[in-house]
């Protein structure tokens, strides 16, 4: 079971620019190719992976419903491997992996900044109108089917750093500079 984060982006957002600017924030733009999540947003968005790393473990998004992020359950993770088959080799590697991925990562803080501070430039710059983050434990592969239960908007002015340490997992959280009322024809 990992965490991975999904950016919800608009198609005319500008990818070529939002690649630079993750990529100067750590992040990466990567098109993710789920059915069950294109199938669940609007028909003119697109979903992107944002890892740059293995996975997204230890992210401060959605971090107040969570263990404190630099908690390892040493004992949980490894007999969970183990019941994959993993060897003892294998476990010990990936725990040293998810350990330094959270060193790397740094302080909550830090990492709640770096994703306000690129959701702020993204929408300053223009390279976008929103985004929208959406934050899902994979129990398998990353085509894995689930349900998104809501989007919620937040508004940038003044965007709190509890916008995304108090995420829910499988709801989009949309990020804009003015609040936008949508308006749906049935």
């Amino acid at each position: 079971m990992c965490h991975f984060i999904t950016a919800i982006l608009p198609k005319s957002a500008n990818i070529q620019q939002l690649e630079q600017l993750a990529s100067k924030h750590g992040m990466k733009l990567s098109p993710q190719a789920n059915l069950g999540i294109s199938r669940q947003i609007k028909p003119d968005e697109l979903p992107f992976l944002t890892t740059a790393a293995h996975c997204d473990c230890g992210t401060s998004l959605g971090s107040d419903h969570r263990q404190s992020r630099t908690e390892i359950d040493i004992a949980r993770e490894s007999e969970k491997l183990r019941k994959k088959g993993w060897s003892e080799s294998k476990i010990q590697r990936s725990l040293n992996q998810k350990e330094r991925d959270l060193l790397r990562q740094g302080s909550l803080q830090a990492d709640v900044q770096r994703w306000q501070d690129f959701i702020v430039s993204a929408i300053q710059f223009r390279y976008t109108p929103y985004i929208g983050l959406l934050l899902h434990n994979y129990h398998g592969p990353l085509n894995e089917q689930f349900t998104l239960t809501d989007r919620v908007i937040t508004i940038l002015a003044p965007m709190s750093h509890t916008s995304l340490t108090g995420m829910r997992e499988n709801v989009v959280q949309e990020f804009r500079a003015h609040f936008y009322q949508e308006t749906r024809f049935k």
